[in-house]
């Protein structure tokens, strides 16, 4: 079943009890779970960067400040690298904005894959730039997401949360104004770590209640998108009837027409200035979905099978869902202080996902193939590179 999807099974689990049992704490204490050293490796890597290029930055501001303080008193040899003179105060108000922005992010990005230690009275999350504590008392609820793969994504919502894993609760589940933190599969003793916080859960709010405590869920198209976008299409077209509502294409348009208003609004942060672009970035992305939709629908691509403009203006935007992954990805080099020449050239292949799933789409809908569905893609191109050089034109800086 393309939607098909199981509920959570805590299995393999010590001390022979059931994960609806109490678990001793005297058993708990000072146990510690990690996720695995490749992913702990891959996340520790980029956080580094991220660090790394933004205080070489900063520590190059404060050089060219005292440079150009001491450059007339002192009678210092010009060094080209140093200049300009003008505006130090305010390269070095957004040197330490920047600062400050790279901290925040590289934290956030530590706690993607946190040491998670069981005490009597609460969970202790810890990482390479903190911890944090979270009460036993703090948890509230449980979301458990099963992807196609077979692996889980699993929400613990609670008082207490993890630093900008509110705005990941928003971009997977869908949910605004969520606490908490994620788990996911891929960590070691899973389902122990699982059973533990729904031991809690239970403990917490009694055997009745407790069920409307653990939600089990399907995952939404914005997730199966973000994890698997071409088995994602493949799905949706080979079902009977479009299982996409105007809502959701409604949902789907606002989600991915906002995914650049992250790097817009990161930078305008940083550099101290209002982002009036983002409104128009968000209008020109939204009108992208409605002009690509007449141009699908009046096509000739197959004499077998046609796409109505109401069926475009439905699925298109599910094949845009993924600039989410651009869009954060411009957020961390733009944090990380990369020179704005080189997201010029960045920017170049920002357009190639959601041409390429445009293309998939093409293929899969008019069941046709490569170069043929190459002609669906004709408006997405032209328009995304307007909105991409438009998008560096008004970019904050």
């Amino acid at each position: 079943m393309a939607y098909g999807w199981r509920p959570l099974v805590i299995r393999d689990l010590p001390y022979a009890i059931s994960p609806w049992e109490k678990i001793p704490m005297s058993s708990t204490r000072d146990t510690s779970y990690q996720y695995p050293r490749n992913i702990r490796r891959g996340v520790t890597l980029l956080w580094v960067f991220i660090l790394a290029l933004n205080v070489l930055e900063y520590f190059l501001a404060w050089t060219r400040a005292i440079y150009a303080w001491l450059y007339v008193p002192l009678r210092l040899p010009y060094y080209e690298f140093l200049q300009p003179f003008h505006n130090v105060a305010s390269d070095l108000l957004t040197a330490h904005l920047g600062l400050l922005v790279a901290l925040i992010f590289a934290r956030a990005l530590a706690f993607l894959t946190p040491r998670i230690i069981f005490y009597n009275h609460g969970i202790l999350l810890t990482s390479a730039l903190g911890r944090r504590f979270v009460p036993y008392t703090a948890l509230r609820d449980v979301r458990s997401t099963e992807l196609p793969n077979g692996r889980f994504v699993v929400w613990v919502d609670a008082t207490a949360a993890l630093p900008l894993q509110n705005f990941l609760a928003a971009l997977i589940f869908g949910r605004w104004f969520w606490r908490g933190f994620l788990l996911t599969s891929d960590l070691t003793a899973f389902d122990t770590v699982i059973a533990t916080i729904v031991a809690r859960l239970k403990d917490k709010y009694g055997e009745e209640k407790f069920a409307a405590h653990f939600v089990e869920e399907p995952p939404t198209l914005q997730l199966q998108m973000l994890n698997a976008p071409v088995a994602t299409i493949h799905d949706v077209v080979a079902e009977e009837s479009l299982p996409i509502t105007s809502r959701d294409a409604t949902w789907h348009t606002v989600s991915f027409s906002s995914a650049l208003l992250l790097p817009m609004l990161v930078s305008a942060i940083i550099h101290g200035q209002i982002p009036w672009g983002a409104i128009v970035i968000l209008l020109l992305a939204a009108a992208e979905v409605p002009l690509v939709a007449v141009y699908l629908s009046a096509v000739p691509l197959s004499s077998i099978r046609h796409i109505e403009f109401n069926d475009a203006l439905r699925v298109y935007p599910l094949t845009q869902l993924p600039r989410w992954a651009i869009a954060l990805a411009l957020t961390l080099l733009i944090v990380a202080g990369v020179p704005f020449s080189a997201l010029v050239f960045i920017v170049i292949f920002a357009i190639a996902p959601g041409v390429f799933f445009v293309m998939r789409l093409t293929e899969e809908w008019f069941d046709i193939r490569f170069p043929e569905s190459l002609i669906g893609t004709l408006v997405t191109v032209i328009y995304q590179v307007l909105v991409f050089e438009l998008f560096l034109a008004l970019l904050p800086r």
